[in-house]
């Protein structure tokens, strides 16, 4: 290299590295940018917007009314800083509880399919009773609400019941006999929703533990005695406001204990802890 040359380079020093804090700034303001526009896509884009639901299951229910009412829990669920319909951050559990409790299912699960979409499968209870009253009989749903008289195959099942031609099933509706006040029509209501829920929660208890009936029976629409119509005919007394499994393994143990000459004329009443009481 000329001495000319290196003259000139001397007069045209090398630029200076970049100090370190300028190179942390630009890359920590390139991180903010990701992070910001990760969380805008995550939280505010409606990207993970529940939309759609597919639902398996369904027998009796309403497609309609199932997707308003997974809406309403969602949109009612705990305050988020997002959108609580963020399909990202659904609690499934939580779902699954609340849509179980509204819908009175036997089960329900929820599944996630991203972006957008819902899975329900939805295993559905007994969603009416059939009760009998001043020689109606009635279908009643599970608001309390009369939605008309019993007909074809519920009509058949709650004669041969009534008559002891055959005994309660899981598959049959729920037969109640209680003496309403009056005459019931379309819309009447009967009792209070969470009356006849329990009227179908407990006779489904009663199949699944083994007792053998006909039907259930009540004085008054919400009191707490059960009359349970045996295959024989009499009653077993029981108290609804109480477990049903002891009462239930009582009556087994005391029937199982007894004579087969045994003549049971009325009742066994086995609501009071320890004793049992028979007529």
């Amino acid at each position: 290299m000329s001495m000319d040359t290196r003259r000139h380079n001397q007069n045209f020093p090398r630029r200076a590295p970049r100090p370190v804090r300028t190179r942390v700034l630009g890359w920590t303001l390139s991180m903010a940018g990701i992070v910001s526009a990760l969380v805008w896509f995550l939280f505010v884009s409606g990207y993970w917007r529940v939309r759609t639901f597919d639902i398996q299951g369904l027998q009796e229910q309403n497609r309609g009314e199932v997707s308003t009412s997974v809406f309403y829990i969602l949109d009612h669920g705990p305050w988020k800083p997002w959108d609580r319909r963020n399909i990202f951050w659904l609690n499934r559990k939580a779902v699954e509880e609340a849509l179980k409790e509204k819908l009175f299912a036997e089960e329900v699960v929820v599944d996630k399919k991203y972006p957008d979409i819902l899975r329900l499968k939805i295993k559905e209870r007994q969603q009416s009773v059939t009760l009998v009253s001043k020689n109606q009989f009635l279908s009643v749903d599970t608001n309390g609400l009369v939605t008309g008289e019993a007909q074809g195959q519920a009509l058949n099942l709650a004669h041969d019941r009534l008559a002891g031609k055959i005994l309660s099933a899981v598959s049959q509706t729920p037969l109640i006999v209680v003496d309403l006040t009056e005459l019931a029509a379309p819309g009447y209501q009967v009792v209070e929703a969470q009356v006849v829920r329990r009227w179908i929660e407990t006779y489904r208890k009663l199949v699944n533990l083994g007792v053998q009936f006909r039907y259930l029976g009540f004085d008054q629409a919400a009191s707490p005695t059960l009359k349970i119509v045996s295959a024989k005919g009499y009653a077993i007394l029981m108290n609804t406001h109480a477990s049903l499994e002891p009462q239930v393994e009582a009556y087994k143990k005391f029937i199982q204990a007894q004579p087969k000459k045994l003549s049971i004329k009325e009742y066994v009443d086995v609501r009071v802890p320890g004793k049992i009481f028979v007529k």
